[in-house]
């Protein structure tokens, strides 16, 4: 049972890192936005399209990153849950099987 708890507890540590992890990218994201926002409109426009593509494109792929890690996180969760029944069930049925 004691290794139950560690597991669990680990397993609880890892989805809250990774959560953690998809706030600052997300936060990253959006301090990327406005600081080359802020930015064109000092340089007066005079970047070309191609700047603004890459821009977008980076706001994506951080905005993507954000979203895998907070799927990572979800499915750490998901799989602690089913782990903890999963202990329940096996402890119930071991229980019923001494008597």
């Amino acid at each position: 049972m004691d290794d139950t708890i560690k597991v669990s507890g680990e397993l609880k540590n890892i989805a809250d890192k990774i959560g953690k992890a998809s706030e600052l990218v997300s936060d990253a994201s959006k301090m990327y936005q406005q600081t080359f926002e802020s930015f064109m409109g000092m340089y007066l426009g005079k970047a070309g399209n191609d700047e603004k593509v890459l821009s977008d494109n980076f706001v994506k792929d951080l905005n993507t990153l954000s979203y895998f890690y907070g799927q990572a996180e979800y499915y750490v969760n998901y799989c602690l849950e089913n782990l903890s029944k999963q202990d329940e069930e096996e402890a119930e049925s071991y229980d019923a099987n001494m008597v």
